[in-house]
């Protein structure tokens, strides 16, 4: 099942209604009920998503690929939804520095790790500030759905990395005490310690780097 422009919207309308951390009426659920709300939804979409697509099929030509079908993917984004909805499955869990399973926990980078493993099939490594080195610098305004950005929390550049979901809104595994959760680049925390945003088109696999970051 290819997913149309239709389905699409519908995945990022359900993902950009969450209602961000203090924002939701008194009258509205709870930012915790509607998040785990939101990530059941999210993880049926994906499970049915996955269960009926088809894998394309190779074009009839037996032509060397000239870059054509890495810029219909990119045209496509269908990785992104797929990206953004992988993420939305783990809101909830827990913050564990060093942490790679939702099992145990994740921190920052183990998170975004996991969640592009799983959807890419590609390895990152393992700290933050390497994550950003072994991406491809974008402007903060070329942002979309599952690029990733960078902050600074720690005194030191790119120490931390989330995944922009969409309205200026990303997702991330904040800090010990935290669980994954989306939050705004228009929160003054955030918006100050922006460091940049990277794409993870054409990224190569990369071997695991045993140190963790937050």
């Amino acid at each position: 099942m290819q997913i149309d422009l239709v389905t699409r919207a519908a995945l990022f309308s359900l993902i950009l209604a969450i209602p961000l951390s203090g924002c939701a009426s008194p009258a509205a659920k709870s930012p915790t009920q509607s998040i785990a709300q939101a990530s059941s939804q999210a993880a049926s979409v994906l499970r049915e998503l996955k269960s009926d697509a088809k894998p394309i099929s190779k074009p009839k030509s037996q032509e060397p690929n000239t870059g054509a079908e890495d810029a219909a993917k990119e045209a496509g984004a269908d990785w992104r939804a797929d990206i953004v909805m992988r993420a939305m499955t783990l809101l909830g869990v827990n913050y564990k520095f060093g942490g790679n399973s939702p099992d145990v926990g994740l921190d920052c980078s183990g998170f975004v790790r996991l969640v592009v493993k799983d959807v890419l099939g590609k390895v990152l490594p393992r700290r933050a500030e390497e994550i950003s080195h072994s991406s491809q610098e974008i402007r903060a305004e070329d942002l979309k759905p599952g690029d990733l950005v960078f902050f600074n929390t720690l005194k030191k550049a790119f120490s931390h990395v989330g995944i922009y979901v969409g309205n200026n809104q990303f997702i991330h595994s904040p800090s010990a005490g935290g669980s994954v959760k989306i939050e705004t680049l228009d929160k003054q925390y955030w918006n100050t310690r922006f460091d940049g945003a990277r794409r993870l088109v054409g990224m190569p696999v990369i071997s695991e780097v045993t140190q963790p970051s937050k």
